[in-house]
């Protein structure tokens, strides 16, 4: 069989890998080869830096209150470069 991975499918694949290194794994260090530096995140807590800093310190912040963190993806969909995932 002769499938083609789609741009969509690869969207996907690199927000579940996103989930997995950086949240499920604390690999902070992986955050820059996902987000870029002018990456904004809208719903960030007041004071939260901005860019790839901002994600650091907000996943640093789950993983110290729940220290066996583990978020798994049930669903998700793809539109052009949109991903949105349950």
């Amino acid at each position: 069989m002769n499938e083609k991975i789609t741009i969509t499918d690869k969207n996907k694949a690199v927000y579940r890998r996103f989930i997995q290194e950086v949240f499920n794994e604390g690999r902070l260090d992986k955050i820059e080869e996902f987000l870029s530096p002018s990456y904004v995140y809208r719903d960030a807590p007041p004071g939260t830096p901005s860019g790839p800093a901002g994600i650091k310190e907000i996943v640093s912040m789950f993983r110290a209150a729940f220290p066996d963190l583990k978020i798994t993806i049930d669903e998700q969909a793809a539109e052009r470069d949109l991903v949105c995932s349950r």
